[in-house]
């Protein structure tokens, strides 16, 4: 099979309570996003191609946004998308 995708992602397992955290990149564009920070920023760096453009939270349970503050702190000005509640 030939797989012609213009995008990847990357799971990486992790964090405190085993969770994944996701970074989606776009090879037309080199926009990156990750989706739930749930792993320490240096688990992801690897991946990271320059600096991401957003963090997508899928849900606020605190296992999925556990490293959210380092993600800012290391990516300042990153969009930062969810529930208006979370």
């Amino acid at each position: 099979m030939i797989n012609n995708s213009n995008y990847s992602i990357q799971s990486v397992l992790g964090g405190y309570d085993n969770n994944f955290c996701y970074v989606l990149t776009c090879y037309a564009s080199g926009i990156q996003v990750i989706i739930d920070p749930s792993v320490e920023f240096s688990s992801i760096k690897p991946f990271l191609k320059g600096a991401p453009a957003a963090i997508l939270i899928t849900h606020s349970h605190h296992d999925h946004i556990k490293y959210i503050d380092e993600y800012v702190i290391n990516n300042p000005g990153i969009f930062i998308f969810g529930h208006p509640e979370s």
